[in-house]
């Protein structure tokens, strides 16, 4: 029987070439052997990193508690790494995550590694599945599926805040091609990267274990769900829960149950 460490054990470090410095943070593997398997976090952007950050941390904490090694960072452009707003591309965020599986590699000694992501983290995570070397497998949490209904869902709440927080919302109005939305800077190429996403072109890799989770039932998911089911080894759970990303982040809300479906899947499906 594996034997459970006292404390949490967590590394933040910053990795990557000069001048494009990302932060992450290690966490070690709470049982002991730990497993053949870690993981990497990818985060969400903007507004939805900021109000799921806490939820994120209690999720690779459990992790970890669970034997797997595991990494969170930030990609360039985001958090504490280095770069502006203005700087991220999803491009550089898929190069980023390549960083990320090899310093998790080299600093547990794993070579399967397992990607797990929420928004538009989840669907980072499936376009870059099919490039990464001895991938163990997929958790996509809520991914974005259509890049141009998510841009109208943050234009959405760009909106509203205008309506809040200005008397005159007007003189604050979105252009046709807003270089920012709910206070994250968007350049061009990111904007036309973001327009041009759509993962139901994506495929995950054959015969890959994937979880695709979510809390409030979408066509876009179910179409999601149907297109990955061709080839990949996919497990579908809806686990009701407050969408914690647009939710009050003073609220600090961690969706418990969501977490432990994800972690139970990872302890049978790598047991």
């Amino acid at each position: 029987m594996a034997a459970t460490a006292a404390t949490e054990q967590i590394e933040p470090f910053f990795f990557g070439p000069p001048g494009r410095q990302l932060f992450g943070c290690y966490h070690e593997p709470q049982v002991w052997p730990a497993r053949e398997q870690g993981v990497v976090l990818c985060y969400p952007f903007g507004q939805e990193y900021i109000r799921s950050h806490r939820a994120c941390h209690h999720l690779i904490a459990q992790i970890a508690r669970a034997g797997f090694p595991a990494l969170r960072f930030d990609y360039y452009g985001t958090g504490d790494s280095q770069g502006e707003d203005a700087d991220a591309h999803l491009a550089q965020w898929q190069s980023d995550l390549g960083l990320a599986v090899a310093e998790l590699r080299a600093r547990s000694g794993v070579d399967r590694v397992i990607l797990a992501g929420l928004r538009l983290g989840a669907s980072l995570a499936l376009s870059a599945s099919a490039r990464t070397a001895d991938l163990a497998g997929l958790v996509l949490w809520e991914p974005v599926v259509n890049g141009q209904r998510y841009l109208d869902e943050l234009r959405a709440q760009h909106e509203q805040a205008l309506l809040r927080f200005f008397a005159q919302p007007k003189d604050h109005a979105l252009g046709s091609r807003p270089g920012e939305l709910c206070g994250f800077a968007l350049g061009e190429g990111q904007l036309a990267a973001l327009e041009g996403l759509d993962l139901r072109t994506a495929q995950a890799p054959r015969g890959k274990p994937v979880l695709l989770i979510e809390s409030q039932t979408t066509p876009d998911l179910t179409a999601l769900h149907e297109q990955l089911q061709s080839g990949a080894l996919v497990t579908y759970e809806h686990v009701p829960s407050f969408t914690v990303w647009v939710e009050d982040v003073d609220k600090g809300l961690v969706p418990q149950p969501v977490i432990e479906a994800i972690t139970g899947w990872l302890d049978k499906v790598f047991a």
